[in-house]
């Protein structure tokens, strides 16, 4: 995810960052949102693999 473009474009720039800061690590590559049911992440794995 592109996470600099997702904080830029937020309505609250440094919230945004501040959340994201607050998730865990093993989250950095899907939002807080669905952690691991992410359909994006789900996706970009099956095209892999």
């Amino acid at each position: 995810m592109d996470w600099q473009t997702i904080f830029r474009l937020s309505v609250d720039p440094e919230l945004a960052q501040k959340r994201k800061s607050e998730t865990s690590s093993m989250m950095n590559d899907r939002c807080s949102m669905c952690g691991n049911l992410c359909a994006i992440k789900t996706d970009k794995e099956n095209e892999l693999g």
